[in-house]
């Protein structure tokens, strides 16, 4: 199938959040009180028309030209209040106890209209496409936590019950209304050995809950795309992410060696994932609207077999041979996705490899330089199409600073990109090489005027892969090759003044 697409739009945004912390300490210590509030406020509008031409090979009596305008507001707030006791237990530990109660609440209003050539305007509203929903998600949970703090350990072990409601309205174009109530106890626990003030070692493991987005459970039909169509499913259900990890930190001062590994794990149940069919035949989704043959429908569920793992290391250590510090870094993930393809199981499985080295110069005042290679390797595979897909890529790149004389400053960065094992004709292996002549100017050379030359051998792409639960994507998008560009800099520092600590240098 094909489509071809043309939109324009036009949108209004409006974020706002406020939280208010009050503290007050007894004469006792280590016993406190506190009170928190958070608010939000969020409004969302859109206004946009969108052409398509789509195209069905095998049933080209079927070609359908849409020309639709697409109205939608959404509003939503949200408010949470805390109210927490702590008390000393012994000269060690604390007890403290809390209870939060919080809203969020969604308003969604999408209305679609179809274009008529009689009226020449956008008057008929398609009731298959549009929608008004409403959500609230009430929460309220009790926590009762102790720490304990002694020379070099710290513990920190909790268990917070919480209680969670959610009641989603639909008004139009039909009215109903789902409720649904989650009770879950969730513990975490922290612990930290400080070896010395260089060295350290922690372990923590979490647990939480999230609950599904107004835009995931609004159930209306999203054709933007015919062959892709999209809807939201009101039977959603909160899921509950469990988290454990561990790291290790490490500095040696006199001889400058650092050293850092991590590993972090996630385990997922009722994990929201995609549900993807494929029309064999014709489908009615509204009463003037088909998912055609080989067109998708994709609507989120719940399903338990998610989880996560992965690592991470970084080394570094001085070269004093050319003043430079030499660092060596690498890192393993491996998640399994599962998700339902025409109505049976499938579990995807990703791995990624990388390893990295880089060195940074500290020559001198007037000379730095930064060398740096990463190499990637990526391994998916899927149970139920028995499909594997495996790339390589390796990014390299060379920047040097010099400022040759009198606020004289060159820059170059050299980029070379390489990849294999994508689709055809996505295989690359190119060089982005940007360069700039300077020259500082003003008192303390707070100045710099500067000339420009981006991917000097017009060699720059842009090739990304998108893996999804039911296919592999390779993308190519147009970028803007060799460009020049003037620019003026101006620093604003600060800077101790042994007369006035803080002053700022004007």
């Amino acid at each position: 199938n094909q489509t071809k697409n043309k939109s324009e739009g036009q949108g209004k945004n409006l974020n706002m959040n406020n939280s208010l912390v009050y503290s007050y300490r007894f004469l006792k210590p280590g016993r406190s009180l506190s009170i928190k509030l958070n608010a939000g406020y969020k409004v969302n509008d859109f206004a946009g028309t969108r052409q398509s031409d789509n195209v069905y090979f095998r049933q080209p009596d079927r070609n359908k030209i849409l020309n639709q305008l697409t109205q939608f507001e959404k509003s939503g707030y949200s408010w949470e209040a805390e109210l927490s006791y702590a008390e000393p237990i012994g000269s060690n530990g604390r007890m403290q106890v809390a209870h939060e109660r919080g809203n969020r609440h969604d308003d969604s209003d999408r209305q679609l209209f179809d274009y008529q050539e009689l009226a020449q305007a956008y008057d008929s509203l398609n009731t298959g496409l549009s929608n008004s929903f409403k959500s609230d998600y009430h929460t309220e949970k009790t926590e009762l936590s102790y720490q304990y703090r002694k020379y070099k350990l710290r513990i920190q072990v909790s268990g917070q019950y919480q209680i969670a409601a959610l009641q989603n309205n639909q008004i139009f174009p039909s009215v109903y209304e789902i409720r649904k109530t989650f009770r879950n106890t969730l513990p975490s626990a922290k612990l930290e050995y400080r070896f010395s003030k260089a060295k350290n070692l922690q372990f923590d493991f979490r647990t939480s809950t999230d609950a599904p987005s107004i835009n995931e459970l609004q159930q209306v039909y999203n054709i933007s795309n015919p062959l892709y169509v999209r809807s939201g499913n009101p039977n959603l259900v909160q899921s509950v992410r469990n988290r454990i990890s561990g790291k290790y930190k490490a500095h040696n001062a006199e001889t400058s060696k650092s050293f850092f590994a991590m590993i972090e794990s996630s385990v997922i149940p009722n994990y929201q994932t995609n549900s993807t069919y494929t029309a064999r035949n014709a489908i009615a989704l509204t009463s003037t609207d088909t998912l055609q043959t080989g067109s998708q429908l994709i609507m989120p569920v719940n399903m338990n077999g998610y989880w996560n793992v992965s690592t991470y290391f970084n080394y570094g250590q001085p070269l004093h041979l050319i003043k430079s510090k030499i660092s060596f870094n690498g890192m393993v993930n491996h998640t399994q996705l599962p998700s339902l393809i025409d109505s049976i199981r499938n579990t995807t499985y990703s791995s990624n490899f990388r390893l990295g080295a880089t060195i940074s110069s500290n020559v001198s005042e007037n000379l730095d330089f930064r060398v740096s290679t990463r190499s990637g390797y990526n391994m998916v595979k899927r149970t139920l199409q028995n499909t594997q897909n495996n790339s390589f890529s390796q990014s390299s790149s060379i920047r040097l600073t010099w400022i040759i004389w009198k606020g004289l400053v060159y820059r170059s960065d050299v980029i070379h990109q390489l990849n294999t094992g994508l689709s055809a004709g996505y295989n690359t292996n190119y060089t982005i090489w940007n360069m700039s002549i300077g020259k500082k100017i003003l008192a303390k050379n707070r100045g710099e005027i500067s000339i420009n030359v981006f991917d000097l051998l017009k060699e720059n792409v842009s090739i990304k892969r998108n893996i999804t639960d039911s296919y592999v994507q390779d993308t190519q998008s147009n970028v803007l090759q060799r460009y020049f560009l003037v620019s003026f800099t101006y620093n604003l520092r600060r800077f101790p003044d042994s007369g006035r600590k803080g002053k700022i240098d004007e």
